[in-house]
């Protein structure tokens, strides 16, 4: 876990706290798997007829709540969320997902 400098503002602990409760870190884990089910079905063409631009819809507000952490996690890190090699991981997964690009690369 990230530990702040004993003279790091109080908000920046606060947020810190946040974002790495035991519940903030339970749901975007229930959205890591959602989001992977998600994409599974997403490789059925009878369901992406039927309930595809619904798929997409939960698609884009999972892409935003991931979005949201990373913000907060570099308002409360500053430069030093980039030295966790998990950080850098998320950033640049949801990073390459808000490019707007082919199907093949939207797998990412």
């Amino acid at each position: 876990m990230f530990e702040h400098a004993p003279d790091a503002p109080m908000w920046r602990r606060k947020i810190e706290a946040f974002v790495n409760s035991a519940t903030i870190q339970n749901f975007i884990v229930f959205l890591i798997v959602l989001n992977a089910i998600l994409l599974g079905l997403e490789t059925d063409p009878e369901i992406v007829q039927s309930i595809g631009q619904e798929l997409a819809f939960i698609d884009h507000v999972i892409l935003f709540i991931f979005t949201i952490e990373i913000v907060l996690l570099m308002a409360s890190r500053g430069r030093k969320y980039f030295l966790d090699p998990w950080c850098v991981f998320d950033f640049l997964v949801v990073g390459i997902s808000l490019v707007p690009a082919t199907e093949s690369l939207s797998v990412l």
